[in-house]
């Protein structure tokens, strides 16, 4: 049973067979995989989930614009073009990268905080419940939509509180 974003467990079959995975001319061998139903869980516009643990080693460039990501070399020299975001790991397993953003929901209220990169999670940010109650956000934003989510993550279920804030900044970007 493996568990989520969701509020659900879902059932997982756990191969212990090695596997070897290919992305361009990088690979890696596993001593096992794990599957899931994932067209349950993201329809059929997914074929699977990849994990940091293929990646972390790496230096990769996502371009959300050109809609493309690619693995540079470890000697490859970065230059000012990009904005350098200090990302470190949520916990000693290393899966899960967080990383610093400051989120101003009005004049009277800003968030400097660490959130988990999620790729998954859309077009917005997602704030916690217990930072949320911290700063009374509640409270502090009006015209809040409520929207239920069936398929909102491996265990799926959720209810978000949507609303509009002032600003958002990641790595000195507005």
């Amino acid at each position: 049973m493996v568990r989520g974003a969701g509020n659900q467990i879902e059932r997982a079959t756990l191969d212990m067979n090695p596997w070897k995975y290919r992305i361009g001319k990088y690979s890696r061998n596993e001593d096992m995989a794990l599957i899931l139903d994932i067209c349950s869980i993201l329809g059929d516009k997914a074929d699977g989930l990849l994990g940091m643990n293929l990646v972390k080693d790496s230096i990769v460039e996502i371009s959300y614009d050109d809609s493309y990501m690619r693995f540079l070399p470890s000697d490859y020299a970065i230059d000012d073009t990009y904005t350098h975001i200090p990302c470190s790991f949520l916990d000693d397993e290393h899966n899960r990268l967080i990383m610093p953003v400051r989120i101003t929901i009005d004049d009277n209220t800003v968030i400097d905080g660490r959130f988990l990169l999620d790729t998954g999670a859309g077009a917005g940010i997602i704030i916690g419940y217990e930072t949320s109650s911290k700063y009374q956000l509640s409270e502090k934003l009006t015209n809040t939509k409520s929207t239920h989510l069936v398929n909102g993550g491996v265990g799926g279920e959720r209810i978000d509180n949507v609303s509009r804030i002032k600003e958002i900044e990641i790595g000195g970007h507005k």
